[in-house]
């Protein structure tokens, strides 16, 4: 599916992200403009997708964005909770970041120009754990005490040279069950 935007193809000036955030995000920063292309959003590296508004996330939040890169080697974040919980590109690598307590980044494979990737990471609070896709299998790590998490903001494509396509933001309520499950998302 296409994401829905405002603005124009050739100066994107805002998104509205997939899953059940519901979020429409405006567009940030100046520089290039963001465009919309035949396979997604493709940002330059200066403008980027913000919101300050974050949806409720008590139970869990998953992050998911399909994207492709310019470059093999650059950092710049596709998607993101801000401030502990995102996805990026860091360096020659994909990577998974987040930071309850303690930080912490993993690698999931190499960044490779041309290709199309799909990066996803879940907090799921009410479990204890984060889950992501390192491009083959979904790995847990357990014992994660996000009781404290209160992100401030909603980013997509933030210093990213690429393109992002079916981006998402997907949340539970505590004790409360995933409308669609990580495995069913990707």
């Amino acid at each position: 599916p296409t994401t829905p935007i405002t603005g124009t193809a050739a100066a994107v000036t805002g998104i509205t992200a997939g899953g059940t955030g519901g979020l429409t995000i405006p567009t940030a920063a100046a520089g290039a403009e963001i465009q919309r292309t035949a396979d997604g959003l493709l940002y330059s590296g200066s403008k980027y997708s913000a919101i300050t508004t974050t949806p409720p996330i008590s139970g869990g939040v998953i992050l998911i964005a399909e994207l492709r890169l310019t470059q093999g080697s650059d950092t710049g974040t596709a998607i993101d909770l801000g401030p502990n919980l995102y996805a990026r590109q860091g360096g020659a690598n994909l990577q998974y970041g987040y930071n309850f307590g303690a930080a912490a980044i993993v690698t999931a494979g190499p960044a490779v120009a041309g290709s199309w990737a799909v990066m996803a990471i879940e907090l799921d609070r009410d479990a204890g754990t984060i889950r992501y896709w390192d491009g083959d299998e979904i790995i847990t790590v357990t014992g994660i005490d996000a009781s404290s998490f209160a992100p401030t903001q909603v980013r997509l494509g933030q210093s990213f040279l690429g393109t992002i396509r079916n981006a998402s933001v997907s949340t539970k309520a505590a004790g409360g069950a995933w409308t669609a499950t990580l495995e069913q998302l990707l």
